[in-house]
């Protein structure tokens, strides 16, 4: 960084080097209690003890004004990094502050405070700031491969502030849906659905449901319903895994969609089913730029939802395969028969945070489009007289 930027850093540091290298009897004592085998189980107790409460305040290391460890445990409110260092320091795991940038921000805006630490051979960053999120993962916006090490030593000279690239996270930021649909002679389906939710839009889903009191979650898992399928309806809900930021967030969802197919015909045609992406709507509902587009949502999911079909009605023609992969992502969606009445819909896509550029952003709308079609497509069914008949009865 420039000299005088070096210079503020060097004063930074040294404000919170003594927080973190002169524990408070409350640090030390927390600490304490939370020392275990090895010192990534402590420092993993410590982060959780911290996250669950100590509420973020106003502290900033880019003033260099921060809240002290004791009086952020002392008040359940202060610098979740400033006490996250001193636990470390207190319970001698080695720990540094490490000041990141978003992947919009200027050069030298290094804003979001993170904590590294070193285990033996290998660093897990932890991002205590950004609510919910896990120990090992940090915020998808920030730039990985740029940040700044500054250690807390009580002298501490330009050379020592260093640019860092931020460690491979330790949790899985992909989500995972699963689901299960089974239809009825009428065309309605009952639907079984379990989405395991990567780190960061587990952390966003945990902020989600902290403003849902407990009686108004029936009203939240029919709205889910409805995004997943329009016209669902009987939607009851769960959710595991809430309260435990180390363990990925998980929602069950169950529902019900009447007449949703016309078997009234010989042949039906039938939608997806698996929820769409939805790139172009997001992102490209103009036809050009004058300012850079930011992506500003981590998609990164893998989806497969296994279809039932009444008796008497068969898969005719399967939605042909599609795969796109480019610098602004991958998109693939498959459709596998495993018997006559049935048929598993796969669906994959990891589109990062990014920023693009007004000169490639008819680029980038080709590939949302292309994503749009292929999940425009749909899977032809072939329907037996006699449930031909029974649907014209009805």
């Amino acid at each position: 960084p420039p000299q005088e930027d070096a210079a503020q850093l060097r004063a930074i540091a040294a404000n919170a080097a003594l927080d973190a290298t002169h524990p408070g009897p409350r640090t030390q004592a927390l600490a304490e209690r939370s020392r275990r085998a090895t010192a990534e189980q402590t420092a993993r107790e410590l982060y959780r003890a911290v996250t669950s409460s100590v509420r973020g305040d106003n502290s900033s290391f880019a003033t260099g004004e921060l809240t002290s460890a004791e009086a952020s445990l002392c008040f359940g409110e202060g610098s979740r990094t400033a006490t996250l260092l001193a636990l470390a320091s207190a319970a001698n795991i080695r720990a540094e502050l490490v000041l990141a940038r978003t992947t919009t921000a200027t050069p030298n805006a290094y804003l979001h405070p993170l904590v590294l630490f070193h285990f033996g051979l290998y660093t897990v960053a932890a991002d205590p700031e950004t609510e919910g999120m896990p120990f090992g993962s940090v915020a998808p916006a920030l730039d990985r491969s740029a940040a700044l090490m500054i250690p807390l030593a009580t002298a501490i000279s330009e050379t020592e502030i260093a640019r860092v690239s931020l460690p491979q996270a330790t949790s899985e930021e992909r989500s995972v849906a699963t689901g299960r649909l089974d239809f009825d002679s009428d065309g309605s389906f009952a639907a079984d659905v379990s989405i395991t939710m990567g780190a960061y839009r587990g952390a966003q889903m945990r902020d989600i449901l902290r403003g849902i009191a407990l009686a108004d979650r029936s009203q939240f898992f029919e709205q889910l319903a409805l995004r997943l399928f329009p016209g669902a309806v009987d939607a009851t809900g769960s959710v595991r895994n809430e309260n435990d930021v180390n363990q990925p967030l998980v929602l069950l969802v169950k529902c019900l969609s009447q007449h949703f197919l016309d078997l009234s015909a010989l042949t039906v045609d039938m939608d997806q089913l698996v929820p769409a992406l939805g790139l172009r709507r997001m992102y490209t509902t103009v036809a050009q730029r004058k300012f850079p587009l930011y992506v500003d949502a981590l998609l990164f999911e893998t989806a497969s939802f296994r279809v039932r079909l009444p008796q008497g009605v068969t898969v005719a023609r399967n939605a042909p395969d599609y795969e796109v992969e480019n610098e602004f992502g991958r998109y693939a969606v498959s459709f596998r028969s495993t018997s006559a009445s049935e048929v598993e819909i796969t669906r994959e896509f990891h589109v990062p945070v990014q920023l693009i550029e007004p000169l490639r952003y008819a680029e980038f709308a080709r590939f949302a489009n292309r994503i749009d079609e292929a999940e425009r497509q749909r899977l032809t069914l072939k329907v037996t007289p006699p449930l031909t008949a029974q649907a014209s009865a009805r």
